[in-house]
């Protein structure tokens, strides 16, 4: 499930991915499908996770000129680890290996509604500004998913209750790609 969240009054659009554990669509996708839907169907949280409508409108943001838009992104992404959590640790292994820093919120600091977060940071200069050219005709403003945190649900139950809190903190849900209303062979 994706969400794409304004940040408390901000002209900026931030990506937050929420997924739940869930039986993985490999081989034979439509059978497994099939067992998983019957296994959450009498999950706690099910329904309130099916009635969060599937609605992409298309969004921009206020402002088209990168630093602006890239600032933004940066200040987006403060606000929603703010709302997460108090403090942050870099995974070190990654960062040892050269790969993308991956920040996760420190165990007794994180809002009792979290139970995973992987911070990947704002994305990559280089890349946002390949993204804006190559998808976006040169315009920042339709920049999306600039500061992006996924969080992991062990239930849907925890996953609804993510979703009102996050509404409760000053977020505001834009855009949702609700996989649950609408599988594909990819989710």
């Amino acid at each position: 499930m994706c969400f794409v969240w304004p940040c408390c009054g901000r002209q900026t659009v931030l990506y937050l991915y929420c997924v739940s554990y869930r039986v993985p669509l490999h081989s034979q996708r439509q059978a497994i499908y099939g067992k998983a839907v019957a296994a959450l169907e009498g999950a706690n949280g099910y329904a309130e996770v099916l009635a969060i409508p599937d609605d992409r409108p298309e969004v921009s943001q206020a402002n088209d000129d990168f630093t602006v838009v890239y600032a933004q992104a940066e200040a987006a992404r403060d606000l929603l680890r703010n709302a997460l959590a108090d403090e942050w640790f870099v995974d070190e292994e990654r960062k040892r290996l050269g790969k993308t820093d991956f920040y996760y919120p420190v165990a007794a600091q994180k809002r009792a509604w979290v139970d995973q977060a992987i911070d990947p940071g704002v994305k990559g200069d280089v890349r946002a500004k390949e993204k804006m050219k190559n998808d976006y005709g040169g315009h920042a403003n339709m920049l999306k998913d600039l500061a992006r945190i996924t969080l992991k649900y062990e239930s849907c139950d925890r996953m609804a209750t993510a979703v009102k809190e996050l509404k409760e903190a000053g977020f505001s849900l834009v855009v949702t790609k609700n996989k649950y209303l609408s599988p594909t062979v990819r989710s």
